[in-house]
């Protein structure tokens, strides 16, 4: 089964970080993709041109770069990339994580198994670029599980996500106005309204990193609100009822704590 690999990036983003992650889709992978879609967001930095150009010179034409003039926005900039993606089935990867070597062969065998799913994702292992923390972080797997878990969080981590092209012609693009960065949140929303078929496998399947920045980032009222606003959308949308508002408003008040014990509750929480 042929498959692309889509990702994104912007200036802030750490050469050393995106080295890291395309050799562990392409290097390190028992399954290679068939095309890597790039979208740069904007200009970058010297080092990540440096970087960018080193490993289309050693992948050569599987290795498609989409040039943006300005910072669009990670939903807007994905949505550019899907419109490139020649293949029918799409992995997400994040420029800054890392995929474990069976990360692709699994997902695609389960593919070829389900036809009836639209997306799977897998389990994550988090780890501290910076700052001493780790966690495991899992997901049900069944369809109906994960709409369940929806009530209080996302039910697949976006990063480890594998489309077919069904789901966005179902669900639409990544939506791109009216939140802070949830433009996952929003589209699973949209995915399950529209009768996408969800599944997890149960492997870890991407090493995601935690800056130190992380938690603090956290803190920003208009971010925290924004969260809200989008939850409450989750929970009206999908008819979730009161547990799950009563949930959102335990999570406003977690993400307004002060960064160390935010720490501690996001640990116990996931």
């Amino acid at each position: 089964m042929n498959f692309s690999v889509l990702m994104s990036i912007y200036h802030k983003e750490k050469s050393d970080n995106l080295d890291q992650c395309i050799k562990s889709i392409w290097i390190d992978q028992i399954s290679k993709p068939n095309e890597i879609i790039l979208v740069e967001d904007g200009p970058l930095t010297k080092s990540l041109y440096e970087c960018i150009n080193k490993w289309k010179k050693d992948i050569g034409l599987p290795f498609r770069i989409i040039r943006l003039n300005e910072n669009i926005g990670l939903g807007a900039a994905l949505n550019e990339g899907i419109k490139k993606c020649t293949h029918n089935v799409i992995a997400r990867m994040d420029t800054d994580d890392i995929a474990f070597s069976n990360r692709f062969s699994k997902q695609l065998e389960f593919l070829n198994s389900n036809n009836d799913i639209d997306v799977v994702g897998t389990h994550i292992e988090e780890f501290g670029d910076g700052i001493n923390y780790s966690k495991v972080v899992k997901y049900p797997l069944e369809h109906k599980n994960m709409l369940n878990l929806f009530k209080k969080r996302v039910p697949i981590a976006h990063v480890t996500a594998m489309f077919r092209k069904s789901f966005f012609e179902k669900a639409g693009f990544y939506p791109t106005e009216n939140h802070i960065s949830n433009e996952d949140t929003l589209l699973w929303m949209h995915g399950f309204d529209k009768g996408c078929k969800f599944s997890n496998i149960d492997i870890i399947g991407v090493k995601v990193r935690v800056s130190t920045d992380f938690f603090g980032r956290r803190s920003s009222f208009k971010k925290v609100f924004s969260d809200y606003k989008n939850r409450i959308e989750v929970v009206e949308k999908l008819n979730f009822g009161i547990d799950a508002y009563i949930y959102a408003i335990l999570v406003l008040l977690v993400n307004i704590l002060p960064p160390q014990l935010k720490k501690i509750a996001y640990k116990t929480l996931r």
